[in-house]
C-alpha cells in the first residue's frame, strides 16, 4: 500500500453497496410483533377496556355521615382514574340539601317564619319568562340559597299526570323542566289529558308560564284549564283558555294572568287540563315548562304526594273488593279513571261486563 493504501474501506467498496442492499431488504419485510391483544377477536388484554366495569358499594364500618348505598351497583368505564370515580360517589353517597327532612330546608323554614308574622311571600313575575322570581325555581332552590334542582325528582314537590307513570314520552316532572332545551315530554292520546303538582304550599296565583316541548312540532296546546284544589280532589278553576295560540314551535313560552276567585287560604295544588284539541288535532298534552307567580300563604311540613298516595292506596283496595263482585253480565259504568276510550260506547254509558 502506497499513499491512498491507508484509506481501507470506500462508500464505493462493493461490501458497503451489499450491506446497504441488505439492510434495504430487511427494511421492506420487517414486521412488528403482534401480541395477542392486538389480535382480532381477542378477548383478553387490552380488548377489555371496550367494556363498562361493574363496582358494587359499600359503606364502610362505623360511617354514618354518608348514605348507605350497600350493595348497589354502578357501572363505569374502564379507563377512568380513581378521581373521577371519588367525584361521582362523593356527588352520590354525600347527602344534599333536599336529602334532609323537609322542615330542615331553608324556604320551609322561611315560610313558617313569615305564615307566624302574617307577612306572605309575594312572588312576582319580572316581564322574563322562566325567571329566578316564580314558586317553582323558589323551591327547587331551596329559597334562592342553593343551585336550582327540579323539585319534582327529589319530592319537594309532587307531580301527577293523567297516564300515572306510564308516560310514553318523558317523565312526570319534566314538565317542571328549566332546561336549556325543551324536552320531549307528552301524554297519551287521550281526551282530558293532564298533569298535576301538589306544591306543599297554598298559593294565590297571580301569573303563571308554560312552555311548549319538543318531538311533535305542532301540538301546542289550544284549550285548556288552570285549575286549583285544597285536597287535590275537588278543583276549581283558575283561568281557562280557548282558542288560544299563542304557542307554536317546540320551546315557546308565554306568561298569563290569572285572576282566581276570592280565597284568601289559596290552593295547595294547581292543575293543567286541556279541555279540547291541540294543535295537530291529537288529544296529547305537551309542555316542558311551568311557573307560577303570586301570593304563597302558608307552608306545609308534610311530604308533598303523601295524601294521594294514601287515596291511591285505598282506591286500590276498594278496587279489589269490587272485583270479586264482578260477574259476566253484570253492570258497569264508566268512571273518572276511564282509560278505554269509546269501547263502552260514544259518550259512554251503563253497560254489562263481558266475559275475560
Amino acid at each position: 500500500p502506497g499513499a491512498g493504501g491507508g484509506a481501507g474501506l470506500t462508500h464505493s467498496a462493493p461490501i458497503i453497496n451489499l450491506v446497504r442492499k441488505l439492510q434495504g431488504i430487511l427494511s421492506s419485510i420487517e414486521r412488528m410483533p403482534v401480541y395477542s391483544h392486538t389480535l382480532p377477536g381477542g378477548g383478553n388484554a387490552l380488548d377489555v377496556i371496550k367494556r363498562p366495569l361493574k363496582v358494587q358499594l359499600r359503606r364502610a364500618p362505623g360511617e354514618e355521615e354518608l348514605l348507605d348505598l350497600t350493595g348497589k351497583s354502578l357501572k363505569m368505564e374502564p379507563i377512568s382514574t380513581v378521581d373521577m370515580l371519588e367525584t361521582l360517589l362523593a356527588s352520590k353517597v354525600e347527602p344534599q340539601w333536599y336529602d334532609r327532612e323537609r322542615g330542615d330546608h331553608h324556604f320551609v323554614r322561611e315560610l313558617l317564619q313569615k305564615e307566624a308574622e302574617g307577612r306572605p311571600l309575594e312572588l312576582k313575575y319580572t316581564g322574563s319568562d322562566f325567571d329566578e322570581a316564580g314558586l317553582i325555581y323558589y323551591v327547587g332552590s331551596n329559597g334562592k340559597t342553593k343551585p336550582w334542582v327540579n323539585p319534582g325528582m327529589y319530592g319537594l314537590v309532587s307531580v301527577s299526570t293523567s297516564d300515572g307513570k306510564g308516560m310514553p314520552y318523558g317523565k312526570p316532572y319534566d314538565p317542571l323542566s328549566r332546561d336549556a332545551e325543551p324536552k320531549n315530554c307528552h301524554s297519551k292520546d287521550r281526551p282530558n289529558s293532564w298533569f298535576a303538582v301538589d306544591l306543599g304550599v297554598w298559593v294565590v296565583p297571580s301569573k303563571y308560564t308554560l312552555r311548549h316541548a319538543r318531538g311533535y312540532g305542532k301540538s301546542a296546546v289550544r284549550e285548556w284549564q288552570l285549575q286549583g284544589s285544597k285536597d287535590g280532589l275537588s278543583w276549581t278553576v283558575l283561568k281557562a283558555h280557548a282558542a288560544d295560540d299563542t304557542m307554536v314551535d317546540p320551546g315557546a313560552t308565554h306568561t298569563w294572568d290569572v285572576s282566581p276567585p276570592e280565597d284568601a287560604e289559596g290552593w295547595r295544588h294547581l292543575r293543567v287540563l286541556q279541555t279540547g284539541q291541540n294543535a295537530a288535532g291529537k288529544h296529547y298534552l305537551s309542555l316542558s315548562g311551568f311557573e307560577v307567580y303570586g301570593r304563597v300563604v302558608r307552608v306545609s311540613t308534610d311530604q308533598p304526594g303523601m295524601e294521594r298516595m294514601r287515596l291511591d292506596a285505598a282506591a286500590r283496595s276498594q278496587a279489589r273488593r269490587e272485583m270479586h263482585k264482578m260477574v259476566v253480565g253484570a253492570r258497569v259504568v264508566r268512571g273518572l279513571d276511564w282509560k278505554w276510550e269509546e269501547q263502552d260506547g260514544v259518550g259512554g254509558g251503563a253497560g254489562l261486563s263481558g266475559g275475560g
